[in-house]
């Protein structure tokens, strides 16, 4: 079985070193939940387990999970002359040590399957090199560019924001100041892109307009306008019928993200919702699920681009 150590991203986030290789130096590893269901499965259908990792002496740790999950042994590919390795030479290094392991299994033909290892290794070893290369050839390029580079002219130098949230004047205490704004559940989000599809999302804009109506939002990528919404600063979201609780008095909208029946109320009838068993949602939750689903639903713009 093959286990892994992943940046534990409930605690930190993970960055790109300029030679393209993943900073985690914010997030501590864990070893991948996913992988230690799948030592347990295993444990249920075969009479031994091997596990095998590939990193630094640390990823020793995923091989004492896995044994400690039931696997009878683990083996670690661990050398300086693998580290940062792409996609490509981690796959032949983790065959090259699959092979090895197959070898040394009584019953298994030796020489075939150490020959197939020293094979892959040696291809892994020279993917990384050339891909070592060719960083340092992209660097040393694109230094050369900084050097030579022309100041850009102020029209040149303007970009459209990947994300963009602008909000009306009268959300700005809201939305933008405090730490109980919107800011806090950006850190969120991202986090939720990162741990749910394995992307690293970009930075979100957030800015006043003062040509929205009153209690408006909008949100932008790549500068086009994907939704928008209203806010009721003072009030809370309660996702009811229209003919519920007709006492209660409101607004009635529709929920921005799935268009249920909603309704505006003060925010001083919230533990009444909730004793009724209605849902309630404070004004910066609708923005940030508004957010997140708008996000989701527009991949292809977020993470397209030349």
């Amino acid at each position: 079985m093959l286990v892994k150590q992943v940046p534990d991203l409930r605690v930190g986030s993970v960055g790109v070193h300029p030679d393209g290789t993943i900073d985690r130096a914010a997030a501590p590893p864990i070893t991948n939940p996913a992988d230690l269901h799948a030592v347990e499965a295993a444990v249920q259908v075969a009479d031994e387990v091997v596990a095998i990792s590939m990193g630094p002496p640390q990823a020793e740790g995923a091989l004492r999970d896995a044994i400690a999950g039931g696997a009878r042994r683990g083996v670690l590919l661990c050398d300086r002359l693998l580290a940062g390795s792409d996609t490509w030479a981690t796959a032949n290094a983790l065959v090259a040590g699959i092979l090895a392991v197959f070898a040394v299994v009584p019953g298994m033909p030796f020489v075939p399957f150490m020959l197939g290892a020293g094979g892959f290794g040696t291809a892994a070893y020279f993917i990384r090199k050339r891909n070592q290369e060719e960083a340092a050839k992209k660097l040393a390029t694109a230094e050369t560019e900084t050097d030579d580079a022309q100041p850009l002219a102020f029209g040149d130098s303007i970009h459209a924001d990947e994300i963009h949230l602008e909000v009306a004047p009268d959300l700005v205490n809201l939305v933008l100041v405090g730490d109980n704004g919107f800011e806090s559940r950006i850190h969120k989000i991202r986090r939720y892109i990162a741990e749910e599809y394995g992307f690293v999302l970009p930075s979100i804009r957030m800015t006043d307009n003062p040509t929205l109506r009153k209690n408006e939002y909008r949100i932008r990528i790549q500068g086009v306008r994907i939704d928008s919404g209203f806010l009721r600063p003072g009030s809370v979201l309660a996702l009811m019928e229209d003919d519920q609780l007709p006492h209660i008095q409101g607004e009635k909208v529709k929920e921005p993200v799935y268009k249920a029946s909603a309704r505006w109320v003060s925010a001083g009838k919230k533990q009444e919702l909730a004793a009724s068993g209605i849902p309630v949602v404070d004004p910066i939750e609708v923005l940030a699920t508004h957010m997140l689903e708008t996000i989701q639903g527009n991949f292809s713009l977020v993470f397209t681009r030349m």
